[in-house]
């Protein structure tokens, strides 16, 4: 790997190269029933479309599989138990930096950092349940 030694890289793939909004929305193409949570307007307008041509020109990587492909494997392995608690350090970049003492590098003071507060769930619980649909008698149409 001298080819990237040292160096600052995207991986991926130009043809997949999506907003968390969209991913959000192929979420949800793959579990219906999940609710996406969104702060709003984000006052942060930058473009953050990267290429990937660095990466791609040096080590001649081209990825196998795309987003969609990725979050269908994650959900399998969830429903298999291959991925039990998704909030395991060894999932989150954020709480392995933590647990490095480098997370002052990261920390953000915003909604989204209670994502990783201890108040969550207990371990075990699955990240996309879902609730059955009202019936008529509840109250639903």
């Amino acid at each position: 790997m001298s080819a990237v030694r040292g160096e600052i890289l995207n991986v991926g793939s130009d043809r997949e190269n999506y907003q968390i909004a969209q991913i959000g929305e192929f979420i949800q193409q793959v579990i219906p029933n999940v609710t996406i949570v969104t702060k709003g307007e984000d006052p942060d307008q930058r473009n953050y479309r990267v290429s990937f041509q660095k990466f791609r020109e040096r080590v001649n990587f081209v990825p196998a599989h795309t987003v969609r492909d990725s979050i269908t494997e994650l959900k399998t392995a969830v429903e298999q138990g291959l991925i039990g608690d998704y909030r395991d350090p060894k999932y989150s970049n954020y709480k392995t930096l933590a647990d490095e003492g480098m997370a002052d590098r990261i920390r953000r003071e915003d909604d989204w950092s209670a994502l990783y507060s201890p108040s969550q769930p207990e371990a075990g619980a699955m990240p996309f349940q879902t609730a059955p649909a009202p019936s008529p008698s509840m109250g639903g149409k």
